[in-house]
């Protein structure tokens, strides 16, 4: 089974009573944890919280999570006691490079940390946030269901979160991840053109280098097995669903195609912007007279070739 580690789930309000809890309260949170652990995982590593593209084995050991029994707590709460393996003895060939995975999920934690720091995140409604997306808001949201009918808090901790400074699942923080939801674009098709720069978690996971410097995270989506390293440092063109957080700000593209460029192609070299109200603007950059659509006001003439509109858009730029 290897090295496991205690984290504590601590119930609190009137349907706990030390060691004994309701049925219908533990029941609830019981059946939520686990997949709260396992996509919270897969976000920290796919950037991506439910399953894209095939399933992905190496991680399968990695949210496995254990329900060990409950205790009394501290006045009348119930703890809940389970364990879970530190991700990189889950996965070691997949975390032995903790650069890969930048400051989202650490090899030294267990899926218990991870979803510590996105709910801190979500709490904080932190709206550029690498931690959660709409799917994982969902997740939390969920817990409305239980949180506000005999259970006021879940308090979570373990080796890496000290019980005396608790993560809190609250119906503050419910309401903060509903509102988060209502803050974030409709995700929606798109075409991009770069560089394929970077590539990561066992070809599943890599980057494109925009001609602005900027970097687009991109997610192999598809069900189809095709060599993604082949394409590195080439010019290519993806297509996929793009989806943004609550920011307004691009997070990932979930790919389902991937070609050489083409010099047409390099129209689409940019990031591309939410078509939803709301968050559009915090994404978008302020027009001057000579950028934007004011550079092709009186000059477009409805009849160019891909040729002629590919060299206008290169003399704005």
């Amino acid at each position: 089974m290897g090295k496991q580690v205690e984290h504590i789930v601590e119930l609190h309000g009137s349907s706990c009573h030390g060691k004994l809890v309701e049925p219908h309260v533990a029941g609830a949170v019981l059946s939520r944890i686990e997949p709260l652990v396992r996509d919270t995982i897969r976000m920290g590593v796919l950037r991506a919280s439910r399953k894209r593209g095939r399933p992905f084995k190496e991680l399968q050991d990695a949210w496995k999570i254990f329900y060990s029994g409950q205790s009394a707590g501290k006045g009348n709460s119930t703890r809940l006691h389970f364990t879970a393996k530190r991700l990189l003895d889950s996965a070691p060939t997949l975390f032995a490079q903790q650069s890969l995975f930048e400051e989202v999920a650490a090899p030294e934690e267990t899926g218990f940390d991870l979803v510590c720091r996105m709910i801190a995140d979500v709490a904080a409604e932190a709206t550029r946030s690498e931690r959660f997306d709409f799917d994982l808001l969902q997740r939390v949201a969920n817990f409305k269901t239980v949180v506000g009918k005999g259970l006021e808090a879940i308090h979570l901790s373990g080796e890496a979160i000290a019980p005396t400074s608790p993560t809190k699942i609250t119906t503050e923080v419910i309401l903060a991840a509903t509102q988060l939801q209502h803050s974030t674009p409709q995700p929606r098709r798109v075409k991009i053109a770069g560089v394929f720069d970077m590539i990561r978690v066992s070809d599943r996971v890599f980057e494109l280098l925009l001609p602005d410097g900027q970097r687009v995270r991109s997610v192999w989506a598809s069900d189809e097995v095709i060599r993604l390293r082949e394409f590195l440092s080439c010019q290519v063109v993806i297509e996929g669903i793009a989806v943004y957080r609550p920011s307004g700000t691009l997070l990932r593209v979930d790919t389902t195609a991937i070609a050489q460029a083409t010099k047409q192609d390099q129209l689409f070299a940019q990031l591309p912007l939410p078509t939803t109200p709301g968050s559009i603007i915090a994404a978008q950059k302020r027009q001057t007279p000579t950028t934007g659509i004011n550079a092709l006001w009186g000059i477009w003439p409805g009849d160019e070739s891909d040729e002629e509109l590919l060299a206008m858009a290169q003399e704005v730029e």
